[in-house]
C-alpha cells in the first residue's frame, strides 16, 4: 500500500545510474504522486536542495565514487545550508561508525542497499512519526558501539596531556618532527617520545592514524 503523502518531492543522490533507476522505481511504487530530483554529484545534490528548500524527502548515497567525499559530508553541507528536509543515508556498508557518525549529524534514516520495498515504507512511516529509523540488529549494533566509543573517549582523555594534545594539533596540520620541536621549543627526541605515547593511547599505527582517531573521537577538530 502506498504511503499516503500526495505530490511528494524527493531528492535522490547516487552516481550510480543502475542503482539510481532500482530506487527511483521503488519509490514510483511507495508514492502515488512523485516528483523526482536526481543528483550524481555532491554540486548536482546541493543545488537542487538549495532551489527546493520544500524537498519532503532527501536520500543520500554514503559512497559517492572518485569525488573525494561521501554522503555524510553532503549532509553536512545541507546543514550549514539549513536545510531541514529529512535525510535518509543508504549504503552498503555495514561499518557502524558510519552509522554512529550519521546519527551524530543528525540524519532521520539509515537504510542498506539490499532493502526491499516494505522497508522503505517503515523508514517514512517511522520518519513522519518523528522517530529515527534504523533496523534492529543496526540499533542494537550501534547502542553497543556508543559504549564502547564513550570509553575510548574517557580514556583517550583521561591519559592524554596538554602537550600531546598540541602536538596532535600540529601532526594534523603536518608538521614533522623537527617542525614540532622548533614550534614547542623541545628536543626532537622528546617530540619522539610524545608520538610514541600517542601511538599507544589511540591504538594508532602511525602518526597520521594518530590524527584519524583523534578526529574519530572529537579529540581534534578540522
Amino acid at each position: 500500500m502506498p504511503v499516503e503523502m500526495e505530490d511528494t518531492h524527493i531528492l535522490l543522490v547516487d552516481d550510480h545510474p543502475v542503482f539510481m533507476e532500482g530506487v527511483a522505481s521503488l519509490l514510483e511504487n511507495i508514492f502515488p504522486s512523485l516528483r523526482l530530483e536526481r543528483a550524481h554529484n555532491m554540486e548536482e545534490a546541493y543545488d537542487l536542495a538549495t532551489a527546493n528548500p520544500g524537498l519532503d524527502w532527501i536520500l543520500l548515497d554514503y559512497h559517492l565514487q572518485g569525488q573525494g567525499a561521501t554522503g555524510l559530508d553532503l549532509a553536512r553541507k545541507f546543514n550549514d545550508a539549513l536545510i531541514t528536509s529529512p535525510l535518509i543515508l543508504i549504503t552498503a556498508d555495514e561499518n557502524i561508525g558510519i552509522v554512529h557518525e550519521a546519527m551524530e549529524l543528525g540524519i532521520n534514516g539509515f537504510i542498506s542497499k539490499m532493502s526491499n520495498t516494505s522497508v522503505y515504507k517503515e523508514c517514512f512511516r517511522t520518519i513522519e512519526r518523528g522517530d529515527t529509523f534504523l533496523i534492529k540488529d543496526t540499533s542494537l549494533a550501534l547502542k553497543q558501539y556508543k559504549a564502547s566509543y564513550l570509553e575510548e573517549i574517557k580514556y583517550a582523555k583521561d591519559n592524554l596531556r596538554p602537550r600531546q594534545l598540541e602536538m596532535l594539533q600540529l601532526i594534523a596540520k603536518g608538521y614533522s618532527n623537527d617542525e614540532i620541536s622548533n614550534s614547542l621549543g623541545i628536543s626532537v627526541s622528546t617530540v619522539k617520545t610524545h608520538v610514541s605515547s600517542l601511538m599507544n593511547v589511540l591504538a594508532a599505527d602511525n602518526r597520521s592514524h594518530c590524527v584519524s582517531e583523534a578526529r574519530r573521537l572529537g579529540i581534534i577538530k578540522d
